[in-house]
Order: structure tokens, then sequence, then C-alpha cells
């Protein structure tokens, strides 16, 4: 890797929680029945956003050594505002380290896209 491993480390558990931020509620839910689709429908596209935008900032730390300042800031900023899992660990998601009776699929997903795959 060309940045700087422990700022990507971060930068991939901010996008591993966005992830589990994602499928982890019941949005689906909640815009199928009518309860709350407006905020379902915000949050969840809120989520994917992040998602997306946290794989972007990966790709950018592994391609180049010299962080930009704002993207350092993005960062610190939403590691405090979706603070969730604060111990997680990305080897728990990893093929090596991966927990019993996670899903293989999710670990692909989340490895190949950070490894420079189209979100």
């Amino acid at each position: 890797m060309a940045g700087d491993p422990a700022r990507i480390d971060r930068a991939l558990k901010q996008a591993l929680r966005e992830l589990l931020l994602l499928q982890s509620s019941d949005w689906q839910f909640l815009i199928a029945t009518g309860a709350a689709i407006d905020y379902a429908e915000r949050r969840f596209a809120t989520h994917y956003v992040e998602l997306k935008r946290h794989l972007d900032l990966v790709r950018r730390m592994v391609a180049n050594p010299t962080p930009d300042p704002t993207e350092i800031l993005y960062l610190d900023t939403m590691e405090m505002l979706d603070r969730v899992f604060p111990d997680m660990e990305l080897s728990w998601y990893s093929a090596q380290g991966s927990p019993a009776g996670s899903p293989p699929s999710a670990q692909h997903s989340l490895a190949s896209g950070a490894r420079g795959a189209k979100a």
C-alpha cells in the first residue's frame, strides 16, 4: 500500500460501519409499510452514499501516500458521527479471520470494494 496503513484501516472500518448500518436496520420494512417512508429512504440513501464515499476514500489513500487534509477531516468527522462498534476489527470480516457464521458474500463484497472494484 502506498498510503498510511493506519489511516486506510480507519477508513475501511468506517466503510464497514456504514455497510452494517445500511444492512442492519429495517429500512425496507419502514418503506414498504409506509410507517416512516421519508425517514427510512433518507437514512438508507445516506448510509449508501457514505459507504461509497468511504470506499472511494480508501482507493485514493492507497494510490496517494500524501493525504488530502479535507479527506482526513471528513474521516475524523464521520468517525465521531457514526461511532457504532468502536472495537470492530477488519480481521473479523476477512477470509483468514472470519467469525463463525459470517456470510462469505459480505466478506468478499467489502474486501473487493476496497481493492478497486466499482461500488
